[in-house]
């Protein structure tokens, strides 16, 4: 990238909250961003319906020239119907790069400059990893996947430059890791943009699997760069994924029903090899026995679990709907309550 050539970047944050200063860490995390002069950030701020108002938490809040920050407003539609609306904002004849962050997520004072200086005029996408609030590890030392990336780097890694922590990913190993384990968390993605600009993220999908699908897409037409380094902290705010661990909530069972969904979509939307094929039929049996066994689980406690997402993936396969009975009876028996394995 030439270090005197304009460079805009547009920064993705939707916005739902219940609890009332967690965005304002994340702009400040944005503000503090070390740029080159050449580098103009534009802050898309989407309120998606928040019950803490978007004006109280933006009120004592100034970015700095020449970067900007603009307001947009809709009817709550999800964390990925709220990007989409930021997306559909953003020109592509305009903006270089975008970036994402969750509004109860900050960014290192250099992430974004190392993704960009990462990406170059080569790559198009580009994730790091993260640290999080509930532990002390970071997200790729818990993950197999990159486990196994770092320790065999002459298999699956290609160093990028003099960083010893930026390396080019081969596409086939990116998109069959991406089908093992979410890799790319949300805050730490940044994407060329007109290269990409039609992608946009399936609000069908709307507790989970949506950013998934998005970065699948990503790997499946573009050359990455990842960075093992920690550039994102990750906090807690409204947070699907946290309130998946509580299987007595309606939104629990929802958020497996639209993972059956996400791998079902994966099967239509990709064309899997064979070790790809393997990896997605294992994840559809696994996240279907979950789903039935939570779902009548509900049921018998007197609660009547949400059936739309039921018929959602009625058509996509009726065959997996009409297996949930047995499913329940399975994973009962075996007892999933207890080893919790999903």
């Amino acid at each position: 990238m030439d270090p005197n050539s304009s460079v805009n970047v547009a920064v993705i944050i939707p916005f739902f909250q219940r609890e009332r200063g967690v965005l304002q860490r994340a702009l400040r995390s944005v503000a503090a961003q070390t740029l080159m002069p050449t580098i103009a950030m534009t802050v898309f701020l989407v309120d998606d319906g928040s019950p803490v108002p978007v004006s109280e938490e933006v009120e004592a809040f100034d970015i700095p020239a020449p970067h900007q920050l603009v307001i947009l407003k809709q009817q709550n539609t999800g964390p990925g119907g709220a990007r989409n609306c930021a997306l559909d904002n953003i020109d592509p004849a305009h903006f270089d790069f975008v970036a994402f962050l969750d509004s109860d997520d900050e960014w290192l004072p250099c992430h974004l400059s190392q993704a960009l200086i990462s990406l170059g005029d080569e790559f198009d996408f580009y994730f790091c990893d993260h640290t999080r609030f509930d532990t002390k590890q970071s997200w790729f030392d818990d993950l197999d996947v990159t486990t196994a990336w770092k320790n065999s780097r002459e298999t699956y890694l290609r160093q990028l430059d003099d960083r010893d922590s930026v390396f080019i990913v081969d596409p086939d190993d990116l998109f069959l890791g991406l089908l093992k384990e979410y890799l790319s968390q949300t805050s730490t993605v940044v994407f060329r943009f007109p290269n990409h600009s039609g992608l946009r993220f399936d609000t069908e999908l709307r507790n989970a699997g949506e950013d998934h699908l998005f970065w699948l897409s990503l790997a499946s037409s573009s050359c990455a760069v990842i960075s093992f380094d920690s550039n994102v902290y990750c906090g807690k705010g409204v947070n699907i994924y946290y309130s998946a661990f509580d299987w007595n909530l309606k939104s629990s069972v929802d958020r497996y029903g639209y993972l059956v969904l996400f791998y079902l979509k994966i099967r239509s939307k990709f064309p899997l090899n064979a070790a790809g094929q393997s990896i997605n039929n294992d994840n559809i049996r696994i996240f279907s026995r979950t789903y039935s066994y939570l779902f009548f689980r509900l049921f018998f406690k007197g609660k009547f679990p949400n059936i739309s997402v039921t018929k959602t993936i009625l058509h996509k396969s009726i065959y997996i709907v009409l297996l949930m009975p047995l499913n329940f009876i399975i994973s009962a028996i075996s007892g999933l309550d207890k080893r919790r394995s999903w």
